[in-house]
Parts: structure tokens; C-alpha cells; sequence
């Protein structure tokens, strides 16, 4: 009997046993197994909502500065960790059974990327424009690299009696043609001498002489022009009663005289030739542009506000916001989630038109941990590049020099895939990466101003700051 209850009393000790063996297994299975992928699953679910703030970070950024609300500040929450409470098992009541919560890194400012643009373009040079001058002897040759401002030709003349001028046509065709002249003005006269008799017989002509007369009254500074071969206007009076040793002048660019349209370079350089009409008269030309031919090339710190996770059971990944866009790094490359605000696309008839916004961040910092950081923007200034409208680049090239092989690799996809969207020909563009710089070169012909640029820089002030946790965030 005695050997009886002892087996009775080890047997329970056994099935005790048993169970805690049960639960050991249970939890050590759902500690490797069930944790982890709850963690995992919350990792991934706070990482989108991290790409959901950089995303509304990039809408309210778009709205200030496209519609130049300078000063104007926006505040963008970010929670830089998942708190542990992206899971809710049914035991993560007990610490030990939920997921390890995440910390991550907030930094303005500390990735040494740069863009560099460079344009052979239409500038505006400065309020005063430039201005081109030559004299007029034998027959000049004049370009236009744009409409000018004014097209002034000045002449005088020692020999007021004869018609002499100054003549302005395209050097190639006859879509127009410009005389500018001294021209004389004489009274016509008529005159008669009629001899009589004398005496009772003086009604009697016994003579009668007629001839005609000219005599110069004065001399006019005139305008003839034509458009296609048909008359705009014959000797159109600008200045009467010229004298030597006046100067006279006149501004073809004047729309009066019909042909100021014609006068400039709207698919490239225009040239035209002016000669005189002989050895006396004299004359020069003084054109201003507001623009100029310039070539330039600028470079700037792209800036960014980079958010660098720290995650413990999904991939390592770092959201940032960069010249208008949102662009995802991973140890298997770059990838864009919002393309930056470089635009290409085409006119009805091909010409390419290429927009960058150069959405530059200003200030620096840096926060680490899991608590929620409030992210302060508002845009302080808004420059436009002043230049010429319509086609007033031969060729621009933008690069840009990436932290890494991957960073560029991306650039490159962005650049190549916005010029296949806009349906450039391969033969307008090239493009390529060396090492850690991408570049796309768009000129379709440099011989002409083939391009519609637009070009500006938003300065945006940022700052970080920790901010008190919020219901939701």
C-alpha cells in the first residue's frame, strides 16, 4: 500500500511537469516565432506611415511654394518609433511578449548630395540690357540672338538733294526688307511766256513758250517697308525738314512699321544684313537686348530631411525628402516614391520643355530615439531664373552627385524614365552615371535655341524639434 501512494504522488509531479514543459515550448515557440512576426508586421505598417508623413510633408511644401505663400509654416509629425504598440496579441500585456520597440534617427541636412545645372540660355542680364553698335559702310552683317528691345538705325547726310538710305533685309530670303531714307521733297511747277503784239493788236500772241519746274523744298527722314514682297508702307514720314550735319534716327522695332515681328530669333539666331545705298550717306545701328546668351553653370546642396529606421525585425530602411521628392534607400538600392520636381515634356511640335523647381532645404539637426518629433517648414524665398519666354536654351545638363553607386543609379532611372515618359527621341538627349554622379544632357541641335527652360529655387526653412506624443500618431 505504502508503494502505491508513492506512485500516485510522482505521477502528478510528472504531469505538472508535462504542462510547464507545455508552456515553456508554447512560449518559446511564439517568442521565436509569433513575436517576431508581429514585430515584423508592425515595422512594416509604421514604415508606411512614416512614407505617408514625407509624402504630406511633399504636398504641403508643393502648395506653399506653388502658390508663393512665403512665411507661411507647416508642422509635420513623425513618430520615431513604433512603441511596441504596433502589435496587439494577446499577450502584450506582459513585456517580455511583445515585440522590442524601435527607435529611429531624424536628421536635416547631413546627406552631402549636389545638383549641379548648367544652361546655355537667354539670361537677362540686367534692367539696362546690352547693347550691340557698329557703323554702316559696306554691307554689315547683324545677329540677333533674341528679339531685341530696340533696333535703332542712325544716319546723316551731306547731300540733302538726292534720295540715299540705309537698306535692312534677312541675309537669306526676302520674307522682309526695311529702307531707311533721306528723301527730298521738291514743288512741281508749270510755267508759261506768252509774247503779245503792240498797239491796237496787242491781244495777238505772236509767241508762246511752256516748260515744267522742279525745286527742292526739303528733305525728309522716311520709311519704306515690306512684308513677303507686298508694300507695308511707302516712304513713311518720320522726321521733315532734315539738315546736315543732323543725325536722324528710327527704331525698326517699332510695330508702326510692320515688321517688328520679323525682327529677332525664335527657333535661333536670326541674321540680317544692312548696306547703303552709296558712299554719302552715313550711318550706324544700336540694338539692346534684355537678354543675352549666357552660359552658366551653378551647383547647390540638394539638402534633405532623412529618416533613418532602426528596425528590429524587418529591413533597414531610410525614407528621405529631397528637391521635392521622396525616395526610399535599402541595402538593395535606391528606389523613388515621389519623383522630384524636375519635369520634362513637349510642345505640339517637339520642342522640349524641361521645368526644375530647386526645392532647397535650409537649417540642420538631428534627433535619435522613439518619442514623436515635430518637423516646423515654411518657405522664406522664391527666385526665378529671368529668362527669355518661349525657346531660350540650346542645351541644359543636369547632374547629380549621390552618396553612393545606388543613389546614382536612381538619379539616372529618374532621368531617363522622365525623358522616355515625355517622348524625347534618344537622338535630343544623353544620359549616363560615372561612379557616383548621374547626368542627363538635353540639346537637341546646339546650333539653335531648341529648348524651353523654366528654372527656380524655393528656399525652405526647416527646423526639428521633440514633440509630445499624440492620440494616434
Amino acid at each position: 500500500m505504502l508503494r502505491a501512494r508513492r506512485e500516485r504522488g510522482l505521477s502528478e509531479i510528472v504531469g505538472f511537469i508535462l504542462i510547464l514543459a507545455s508552456i515553456v515550448i508554447a512560449v518559446a515557440l511564439y517568442l521565436t516565432f509569433g513575436i517576431p512576426a508581429q514585430g515584423r508586421e508592425g515595422e512594416i505598417t509604421h514604415m508606411d506611415q512614416v512614407k505617408d508623413r514625407f509624402v504630406e510633408l511633399k504636398i504641403n511644401l508643393d502648395s506653399l511654394w506653388s502658390n508663393r505663400q512665403c512665411g507661411t509654416a507647416i508642422g509635420t509629425s513623425f513618430p520615431l518609433g513604433t512603441q511596441g504598440g504596433a502589435t496587439t496579441g494577446s499577450f502584450s500585456i506582459i513585456p517580455i511578449l511583445a515585440p522590442a520597440k524601435t527607435s529611429a534617427t531624424l536628421a536635416l541636412n547631413q546627406r552631402a548630395e549636389y545638383i549641379t545645372i548648367s544652361q546655355d540660355s537667354y539670361l537677362m542680364v540686367d534692367t539696362g540690357g546690352v547693347n550691340e553698335t557698329g557703323i554702316i559702310t559696306t554691307p554689315v552683317t547683324l545677329t540677333f540672338n533674341t528679339t531685341p528691345r530696340y533696333f535703332f538705325i542712325n544716319i546723316t547726310c551731306p547731300e540733302l538733294l538726292q534720295k540715299h538710305g540705309i537698306h535692312v533685309q534677312p541675309t537669306t530670303g526676302n520674307a522682309w526688307e526695311a529702307w531707311v531714307n533721306l528723301t527730298p521733297v521738291y514743288t512741281y511747277s508749270r510755267r508759261f511766256n506768252i509774247t503779245n503784239m503792240t498797239g491796237i493788236d496787242w491781244y495777238k500772241i505772236t509767241g508762246f513758250k511752256e516748260w515744267n519746274e522742279s525745286r527742292w523744298n526739303r528733305t525728309d527722314l522716311t520709311v519704306s517697308t515690306w512684308d513677303g514682297g507686298i508694300p507695308v508702307m511707302q516712304d513713311m514720314i518720320v522726321t521733315t525738314n532734315a539738315t546736315y550735319p543732323g543725325n536722324y534716327i528710327v527704331d525698326l522695332m517699332n510695330p508702326a512699321y510692320g515688321i517688328s515681328s520679323d525682327l529677332g530669333a525664335t527657333l535661333g539666331p536670326s541674321t540680317i544684313t544692312a548696306s547703303r545705298s552709296d558712299g554719302f550717306i552715313r550711318g550706324n545701328f544700336l540694338t539692346n537686348y534684355s537678354y543675352w546668351p549666357t552660359t552658366t553653370s551653378q551647383s547647390w546642396t540638394m539638402g534633405s530631411l532623412e529618416y533613418k529606421a532602426q528596425n528590429e525585425y524587418w529591413i533597414q530602411q531610410t525614407y528621405y525628402y529631397q528637391l521635392g521628392g521622396v525616395f526610399l534607400e535599402q541595402d538593395d538600392g535606391n528606389i523613388v516614391k515621389v519623383p522630384p520636381a524636375i519635369t520634362f515634356s513637349q510642345t505640339a511640335t517637339g520642342i522640349p520643355v524641361v521645368r526644375i523647381n530647386e526645392i532647397l532645404l535650409s537649417g540642420s539637426g538631428v534627433i535619435e530615439g522613439s518619442s514623436p518629433v515635430q518637423v516646423t517648414s515654411s518657405v522664406s524665398d522664391i527666385t526665378d531664373t529671368r529668362m527669355a519666354t518661349g525657346n531660350n536654351t540650346r542645351s541644359v545638363n543636369v547632374s547629380v552627385r549621390a552618396l553612393s553607386t545606388n543613389a546614382a543609379a536612381m538619379w539616372l532611372q529618374v532621368f531617363n524614365t522622365s525623358a522616355a515618359g515625355a517622348g524625347f527621341p534618344t537622338s535630343r538627349y544623353t544620359s549616363g552615371t560615372a561612379g557616383i554622379e548621374s547626368f542627363i544632357n538635353i540639346s537637341p541641335d546646339r546650333k539653335v535655341y531648341g529648348v524651353q527652360l523654366s528654372l527656380n529655387k524655393v528656399t525652405v526653412n526647416a527646423a526639428i524639434q521633440s514633440a509630445a506624443p499624440s492620440v494616434g500618431g
